[in-house]
């Protein structure tokens, strides 16, 4: 079973949860909240918590939440419209807002509006060693981080795709996180602009620094925040509900803070590994199916052959010796097609039973004898699957099972129950 890792970190706590990949997505385990009185302890028990995680599940993947304060949100109007030349333009634009050089964040952004002269973006920076050493940690145990996001941004795709503020309304959100207070101004059901502050009597100013007119407020959080203004509504938002949407690509927010070269990279891997493996499988199939169909024309041929010496030899002596002849290499051929279909067999077989997460790259055929090669997220589980088969016998490991990219590259031989030769 494919797993994905969500981790959420505070100032000084963090929390884990499993989720199950696939269609189906859905939480197998959301794990309580360490807290713990410095970062590098909580390094530590991290640590700890994944090496005893690794013990039940296999996670490959993760996905890094993390707290809205750490988070630099600018508001930039660029005489551009491509992404990818925002993209590129936005480093040198934050140069002279961020207080550290720009080569040390992590930036983002989304297009708040745009017209025929400008785009108006909302770049979102984050200091990278915010990020890099849970990233590292999680590399330790063979994980690779696929997004790192903000469990607030998060928490208004959330509200949005629920409904919980009505659309087409203007409306404020306040989340309050570890006694600070992180704000979203909602106009006509999406989210424009963003504050986040320590101190609850900056609430009020921040509220108008978004709106010069009252607007209604949502409010989640602790309610002992102490907040002195008129809160229309209190939303619950269900944590399960926040974590589930953090693994999704699409979302009224898309915004992750991972590098864009290192999430291109880990799809290009993807893609062409996937692309080598079906390449790969139709060769071997080809090299099986095709020999089979020759054969299929020459035995056709061989038995037209002999109707035709028995109906018109006269000599039987020499008919016999033809007959003779004919038949041996008739006995061969159909030797060979007997071998081709106990390969094509194997193929059926090997496809039915081997875990959706494995790629098969390399396949051959040889008296009774199989060899594969591939990649699996867990190489013992296809053993079991191979000796558990009625057609499989003396299933082995041929070399040593290899992990790169959290994937495990194995090579395997087996014997077809049953297999005579000639």
């Amino acid at each position: 079973m494919s797993v994905t890792i969500a981790l959420r970190i505070k100032h000084k706590a963090y929390q884990l949860c499993i989720v199950k990949d696939g269609f189906s997505r859905r939480i197998i385990k959301l794990y309580d909240e360490i807290t713990v009185p410095d970062r590098e302890i909580l390094i530590s028990r991290l640590r700890d918590d994944l090496s005893e995680i690794l013990k039940t599940y296999r996670p490959q993947k993760a996905v890094l939440l993390l707290p809205f304060r750490y988070i630099t949100t600018t508001t930039l109007k660029l005489p551009l419209k491509k992404r990818r030349e925002i993209e590129q333009a936005l480093p040198f634009e934050l140069e002279k807002s961020l207080p550290l050089p720009v080569d040390d964040y992590n930036i983002t952004f989304y297009i708040k509006r745009r017209d025929l002269k400008e785009t108006e973006v909302v770049a979102m920076s984050i200091l990278k060693k915010e990020t890099e050493q849970y990233v590292a940690v999680l590399e330790e145990f063979g994980i690779t981080t696929t997004a790192i996001k903000s469990y607030f941004i998060e928490t208004i795709n959330t509200i949005l795709q629920q409904g919980l503020i009505k659309k087409q309304k203007d409306a404020v959100f306040i989340q309050e996180e570890e006694g600070h207070f992180n704000i979203a101004y909602i106009k006509d059901g999406k989210a424009a602009e963003f504050r986040h502050t320590k101190n609850s009597n900056l609430v009020q100013a921040a509220l108008k620094s978004l709106s010069t007119e009252p607007l209604p407020v949502y409010f989640s959080g602790s309610p002992s925040a102490g907040l002195d203004i008129d809160i229309r509504e209190e939303i619950s938002v269900d944590p399960y509900s926040v974590l589930l949407t953090s693994l999704r690509e699409r979302g009224p927010l898309k915004l992750n803070f991972m590098p864009r070269s290192k999430q291109q990279s880990q799809l290009r891997f993807i893609y062409a590994l996937g692309a080598l493996a079906l390449f790969s499988l139709i060769l071997h199939s080809l090299s099986i199916v095709i020999p089979y169909y020759r054969s299929q024309t020459a035995l056709k041929k061989i038995e037209h052959q002999i109707s035709t010496i028995e109906s018109q030899a006269s000599d039987v002596l020499e008919m016999s010796k033809k007959l003779d002849a004919l038949e041996r290499e008739l006995n061969e051929i159909t030797s060979i097609r007997h071998q081709g279909l106990l390969a094509i067999k194997a193929l059926e077989e090997l496809t039915r039973i081997l875990p959706e997460h494995t790629w098969v790259t390399m396949f051959k055929y040889k008296a009774g004898s199989i060899e594969i090669a591939g990649f699996s997220e867990r190489a013992v589980d296809i053993i079991k699957r191979l000796e558990a088969s009625d057609l499989f016998k003396n299933v082995r490991f041929t070399s040593p099972v290899i992990s790169r990219q959290g994937k495990e590259r194995f090579v395997l031989r087996m014997e077809i129950e049953g297999w005579k030769e000639g």
